[in-house]
Parts: structure tokens; sequence; C-alpha cells
């Protein structure tokens, strides 16, 4: 802008009140005026750069945030997938009836509804899981926030080496074929408004990790 308006003036003035100190008259010549425009130009850059670093400044707390509510939504699904497996240990521990009470705290349909019956169809056959399916560094790799509702999956590697179907009575495993300890697993979650995130899926691929 400080170029535009050196050139409406004649090329023997130059513009006195701009902030600088005073001149002698015998300063007023072209060379001066040139040299004055060349440090207005100046000025006026390094007044361009600090502003743009101001904007920068002012954008990055935005990013930040936005990382940093990621990575809160992050923690909290994990924390409904360690819940839910948390949860099924004791109900299957328990063999209790009502299993959908306590898993419904991270579980929601047609997970849900998967377990509950699986868990009441064991206790009938007087069988049981014992120990707990460990999900290994589990990690959410899409999340969708902006989604109606909110949608994420979970992908981890899913150990069950602690995890075996045994008889209720004496807990001696139940005769079963090999199978792979360790398998990789996908899990779906959704965000159900005033509860909080819940797991909805699960996928076992079949592919050992």
């Amino acid at each position: 802008m400080g170029g535009d308006g050196g050139a409406k003036q004649r090329r023997d003035e130059c513009p006195r009140d701009r902030g600088y100190p005073p001149i002698h008259e015998a300063d007023n010549t072209y060379e001066n005026c040139i040299f004055k425009a060349l440090v207005l130009g100046l000025l006026v850059l390094i007044a361009a750069v600090g502003c743009g670093r101001d904007v920068d400044s002012e954008k990055q707390p935005s990013g930040m945030t936005a990382s940093a509510e990621a990575s809160t939504t992050a923690r909290e699904i994990l924390a409904a997938l360690y819940g839910y497996k948390e949860a099924l240990r004791i109900a299957n521990e328990s063999g209790t009836e009502t299993p959908s009470k306590d898993l419904s705290a991270y579980l929601v349909d047609p997970l849900l509804s998967e377990i509950a019956a699986m868990i009441h169809s064991n206790r009938q056959k007087g069988v049981y899981y014992a120990g707990t399916s460990v999900p290994v560094d589990p990690k959410v790799t899409d999340l969708r926030a902006d989604a109606e509702p909110p949608t994420a999956v979970v992908r981890a590697c899913t150990d069950n080496t602690n995890y075996r179907l045994v008889y209720r009575r004496n807990n001696s495993p139940v005769p079963a074929p090999s199978y792979e300890l360790r398998i990789l697993a996908s899990y779906e979650a959704v965000y159900v408004a005033g509860q909080g995130w819940r797991i909805c899926k699960a996928t076992n691929s079949g592919e050992p990790c």
C-alpha cells in the first residue's frame, strides 16, 4: 500500500508527517525520497511478517485443541473396550442370569445381545469362559466424530492365552480343537447421547498376531 501512495506524488515530493524524525530542507531530494520510501516499505514488510506470525500463533492453539479432543475421545473409547472385557470376565465367572445389566455400561446391540445370549447358553450347558480376553495395544484407527451418531473403529491384537472354556463344576478345560491364541480383532464403537462411548460390534479376523 505504501508503494501505491508514493506513485501518486511528484518525484520531488516526499510525505512529511509519517512519524519520522524532522529532516532538513537540504535533505529534501529525490534520492532521499527513494531512501525513505525503501525504509517505509521495509517497515511495512516487517509489520506484515509480524502479523503473519501472530495469525499462525492464533491458529496453532485451535489445531492443538482439536488434537487434544481427539486424544481424549480415543481414551474414552479404549476405556469402554477395557471396561467391556472386565465386565465380560465378571459375568462369565458369576454365571449371572442378567449379564446385560453390567455389560450395558460398555456395550450396546448387536454385541450386547450376542454376549448375553452366549453367557446364557453356556450357563445352561454348565460351562463358562474363565479368564480375560486381553486387547493388546489397541488403537483407534477410524474416528468419525462428525457423524450422526459419532462412530469409531478400534483394532487390536487380542490375546486369549488365559481365556478358555471350562466346566463350571470343577474348572477343568472343555476339550476343543486347537486355535490361535493371539488374533487380530476389530471393534466398532458408537457414541450414545447421555451415556458415552459403547462397543457395538466385535470381529475376529482369524489372523495371528
